[in-house]
């Protein structure tokens, strides 16, 4: 699960005064929590390249916002010499399946390398809507008993939310 412009300062397992993540913080009670960790860019689609690949903006090459025309800002591209996460654990025998809530991490910018199921476009989705999509994508990767099929299974699940960016107005 990645979230887009969360910042640590405002979860409450970082020690924010409100409740702002009740689910993160029972995850983060029993999970790992990087108490250090940084991103290689302010925008997504650099962050999530290098995410995907472990190289910085500069050596996988996505290094513009997809924002605006193609004349202003050239589209950036994940290339498809990169192996990415996704196609290293399909490669192990995952099922992998990916749904972002972004449409600068479309499948037309490179993004879906490596999924089995992909949400290919993304309008800029809340969570309750991205949840019905993943709900979707799962029963397309999974079947219609993937609510218990995908425990016997090897399974990579990448789950991207926008909720943060709230109200959100590209223009």
């Amino acid at each position: 699960v990645t979230i887009d412009t969360l910042r640590p300062d405002h979860v409450s397992f970082g020690g924010y005064q409100r409740p702002t993540t009740p689910f993160l913080e029972a995850k983060a009670k029993k999970g790992v929590v990087f108490s250090h960790a940084y991103a290689p860019s302010s925008w997504t689609p650099l962050s999530m390249g290098s995410l995907f690949t472990s190289l910085y903006p500069r050596s996988h090459g996505v290094t513009y916002s997809a924002w605006g025309t193609a004349k202003n800002f050239p589209r950036p591209v994940l290339s498809d010499t990169f192996t990415t996460l996704a196609e290293r654990l399909k490669q192990a025998g995952y099922t992998t399946v990916g749904v972002p809530a972004n449409v600068h991490l479309s499948s037309a910018l490179g993004f879906s390398q490596g999924f089995d199921v992909y949400l290919e476009r993304s309008p800029m989705l809340s969570a309750e809507k991205l949840n019905d999509q993943v709900r979707r994508k799962l029963e397309q990767a999974l079947g219609p008993d993937w609510r218990t099929s995908w425990r016997n299974q090897k399974l990579f699940l990448w789950i991207h939310y926008l909720d943060p960016h709230s109200p959100y107005n590209p223009y």
